[in-house]
């Protein structure tokens, strides 16, 4: 995957954070949290390799 890829692909993923994550945490509170570490974590592993580190998304 070329550097321009993962950009973006990062970019999508701080929209998405942005968007969709926050709020939802800020609605559904710590159990939404839980449940989303849980089904995201692979996931978000899988798509930030060690160029992208996880410290990077925004809270």
């Amino acid at each position: 995957m070329s550097s321009s890829q993962k950009t973006r692909q990062y970019d999508n993923m701080k929209k998405l954070c942005t968007l969709v994550v926050r709020p939802a945490c800020r609605q559904a509170g710590w159990n939404f949290i839980q449940k989303s570490i849980t089904d995201f974590g692979p996931f978000l592993l899988l798509t930030f390799d060690k160029e992208v580190s996880i410290k990077n998304i925004p809270t």
